[in-house]
C-alpha cells in the first residue's frame, strides 16, 4: 500500500477505528505493533507540532516538527527511537502550548497494527487519526520511513 492508501485508509474522527486485520507478530494480546507515523499540516499557516511516544511507561521518543503552510501529506516521519516488536505504548502530540492528544491501542482493543497521522488542519485544531492496516507494520513500511520525511 502506498503512502496515499495509509492515507484514505485512516479514520475520519479522533478514535481509533480498526480497518484491516493481521497476523499478529510475536506479541501477547494486549501488545500492538507501532506502525507508520505521519506528522501533517493541512492549514494556511506553518505549526509546530511537539511528538512524543511512551513505551512500557518509559518516554523513547520526543521531537518537534516544524511544518510548513499547506505542507499536507508532505509532511514528516518521525525518527523510529521506539521499539519495531509488539509492545504497550501511548502516541501523542500537541501543538505548542496546547494540552496534549493520544492515541492507545488498548483504547481499539490492541490491533495487531496500529499506524497513526497526526494532522493539524486548522489554527488551535490538531487531530490523531488511526490504521490498522497491516502493510503500515510491514518491515517494507517501517524501514522506507525510519527518519525521513513523508
Amino acid at each position: 500500500m502506498e503512502r496515499r492508501g495509509f492515507i484514505r485508509s485512516l479514520a475520519v474522527a479522533t478514535v481509533p477505528v480498526g480497518l484491516a486485520g493481521c497476523a499478529r507478530r510475536n506479541g501477547s494480546a494486549d501488545e500492538s505493533v507501532l506502525g507508520a507515523v505521519v506528522v501533517a499540516n493541512l492549514d494556511d499557516e506553518a505549526h509546530a507540532v511537539e511528538f512524543r511516544v511512551e513505551w512500557d511507561g518509559e518516554v523513547v521518543h520526543e521531537s518537534t516538527h516544524r511544518l510548513e503552510e499547506r505542507s499536507g501529506r508532505n509532511g514528516a516521519s518521525p525518527d523510529r527511537t521506539w521499539p519495531d516488536d509488539p509492545g504497550q505504548f501511548v502516541v501523542s502530540a500537541r501543538l505548542r502550548g496546547e494540552e496534549w492528544r493520544s492515541a492507545d491501542p488498548a483504547d481499539a482493543g490492541y490491533p495487531d497494527c496500529f499506524g497513526v497521522i497526526v494532522e493539524v488542519s486548522g489554527p488551535g485544531r490538531l487531530g490523531m487519526f488511526t490504521s490498522h492496516d497491516e502493510y503500515e507494520c510491514s518491515e517494507e513500511a517501517m524501514e522506507s520511513r525510519r527518519g525521513t520525511d513523508v
